[in-house]
């Protein structure tokens, strides 16, 4: 599956992030448009998502236990 920027937002959170991994590019607190700048894609395409693998959240509990 091909990676996609996608938009994510809650009510203390706002960033965009890649599909297949960790990568966030946080919202540097500029109005955002439903499209994404031309800087945020160049940003995103350059990233590599083996430098920010998905942790689930049972591993995440289990590191914080030992």
């Amino acid at each position: 599956m091909a990676r996609e920027l996608v938009w994510l937002e809650n009510s203390t959170f706002a960033a965009w992030g890649c599909t297949e991994c960790d990568w966030i590019l946080p919202n540097p607190g500029r109005r955002v448009s439903d499209k994404p700048s031309a800087k945020d894609k160049e940003v995103f395409e350059q990233h590599k998502c083996a430098e920010f693998p998905r942790v689930r959240i049972a591993e995440k509990r289990k590191g914080q236990q030992e």
